[in-house]
């Protein structure tokens, strides 16, 4: 049976999702990110890229191409409640359904052994993200996961891209060679420097000598060039081993109470991931980058399983006393939290459970019930919209 695989990446996912909140926004440049001299564009709209606007860019940079342009901070919890929702809605349609990112999937069409059932599907799929969830979708199809990937990156906006069966190599043999999925800038120029330009030429290359030259990665960006990347749609959750949340400081922070309020609400939020998922975790860390880019970080494991924000600050808190009082005069410039040594959240007392067990149980139900409330309303109204305070002693 020939492989035949598709792609589905949303476009510009983060803009549109604070547009199907804020219908105003639609038709204008958007920049989803933070602002401040460290700010970084996370999404832009069309809109905004007509200008040279792009992710990964400084925000200052953006608004200076583009002065009209919306700044948007980012909600990152709302993202991941819709991303679940897209990751759904393609389960409906097929089991075999890969999630690689928050935005984008790949499905395995490799029972459809028919263009016009493939075409109708894929379309059908599209519809269904457009109607029912709000958001475009765009998508590319063929024999390969790279030729896939790089079919809906090509079909973007709102596109489509489908290449016939057999026909991965023909299809990206003038593309640039960035175009391949593993080849980054460093990787781009060494190529360039020896002659690559496209696709096309790594294929009519020696794998030999790109295996001398680059190693594994030149063997496999030589394979993916002519189309034999055999990679399958791997349907099953990778569960993460580890989950982290941070935040970079628009100036240097020395003001223990700055520090403390924002690790209050990266608590909260390292929460509401871990209990979205129904997991505990015994391990804990902080993260510190001080002024200077050094970083430092500390570990501790625990013996009852963390959920809830006031336990997880507790003890994050708790580091960042010792690490002040380790670092005095040192100013921090990123901050955060990481959770890991994960196990499921399940509570099975014994039939002589005692008055304090239930006591301690009912009370870790409304502190994960107050946990899920603050984060649904910062969802919809910013990360600033509510702030809790916490009992120290």
């Amino acid at each position: 049976m020939t492989q035949r695989v598709a792609h589905f990446d949303l476009d510009s996912f983060f803009v549109e999702v604070e547009r199907l909140e804020n219908p105003s926004l639609i038709g204008k440049p958007i920049l989803v990110g933070w602002l401040g001299p460290r700010g970084v564009v996370t999404s832009a709209s069309y809109e905004a890229r007509q200008f040279g606007c792009r992710s990964a860019q400084p925000m200052e940079v953006a608004l200076k191409l583009c002065p009209s342009a919306i700044s948007v901070e980012p909600r990152i919890d709302l993202y991941r409640r819709i991303s679940e929702r897209f990751h759904k809605k393609l389960r409906e349609y097929t089991s075999v359904v890969e999630s690689m990112s928050i935005d984008e999937a790949f499905v395995d069409f490799s029972d459809f052994q028919s263009s016009e059932k493939e075409l109708q599907l894929i379309e059908t799929m599209r519809h269904a993200i457009k109607t029912e969830i709000g958001l475009v979708v765009s998508a590319g199809l063929a024999n390969s996961k790279t030729a896939a990937k790089i079919g809906s990156a090509l079909a973007k906006p709102n596109g489509l891209i489908v290449v016939p069966p057999g026909d991965d190599a023909v299809f990206m043999r003038d593309l640039a060679i960035k175009k391949l999925p593993s080849v980054g800038p460093v990787l781009e120029k060494s190529l360039k420097q020896i002659g690559f330009e496209t696709i096309g030429d790594v294929a009519k290359s020696d794998k030999r000598f790109l295996r001398m030259r680059f190693g594994r990665i030149g063997e496999s960006i030589f394979d993916k060039a002519r189309g034999l990347d055999f990679a399958k749609v791997e349907s099953h959750r990778r569960e993460r081993k580890s989950i982290s949340r941070e935040t970079t400081f628009p100036q240097d922070v020395s003001d223990v109470g700055v520090l403390s309020s924002k690790l209050q609400i990266l608590s909260e939020a390292i929460s509401s991931d871990i209990l979205r998922e129904s997991r505990s975790a015994r391990t804990i860390g902080i993260k510190i980058r001080w002024a200077d880019f050094v970083i430092n970080n500390r570990q501790t494991s625990v013996a009852i399983p963390l959920t809830s924000s006031s336990d997880i600050y507790k003890i994050v808190e708790g580091m960042l006393t010792d690490e002040l009082r380790d670092n005095p005069r040192r100013s921090i410039r990123l901050i955060g939290i990481s959770l890991s040594s994960f196990g499921h959240v399940t509570y099975q007392p014994s039939l002589d459970s005692t008055r304090e067990l239930d006591i301690e149980m009912a009370n870790r139900g409304k502190q994960q019930q107050l946990d899920n409330a603050i984060s649904e309303v910062r969802d919809r109204y910013g990360s600033k919209a509510v702030m809790r305070g916490f009992d120290n002693t």
